[in-house]
């Protein structure tokens, strides 16, 4: 689990292959990721929701990401999961891969 008490924060879009597409820097938490248009980061994506994750810190301070109940969910290492600590790991949601 990373632990990050400082912005700023990265999300980088990745290419089918896993080569950099984009790269966005957050100042602050918690980042809301989805399709709608009122989120932190928006992804053009027919297969994510309009809010489809989010990432927090735990009480702990460990940093993950968490499905708001879309219906692709998150895959993480082939599985769909409600929550994934993050650590530098590929995350699919809907057709496109963040770390």
């Amino acid at each position: 689990m990373t632990k990050l008490d400082k912005p700023p924060y990265f999300i980088e879009l990745l290419t089918r292959d896993q080569s950099l597409k984009a790269r966005h820097r957050f100042d602050h938490l918690p980042i809301r990721i989805g399709r709608g248009y009122d989120n932190d980061l928006i992804l053009d994506d027919p297969y994510v929701a309009a809010n489809h994750a989010i990432i927090e810190t735990s009480e702990t301070g460990d940093l993950y990401l968490r499905d708001l109940h879309s219906k692709n969910g998150l895959i993480h290492q082939g599985k769909r999961q409600s929550s994934i600590a993050l650590n530098d790991d590929v995350i699919r949601l809907g057709h496109t891969n963040i770390r």
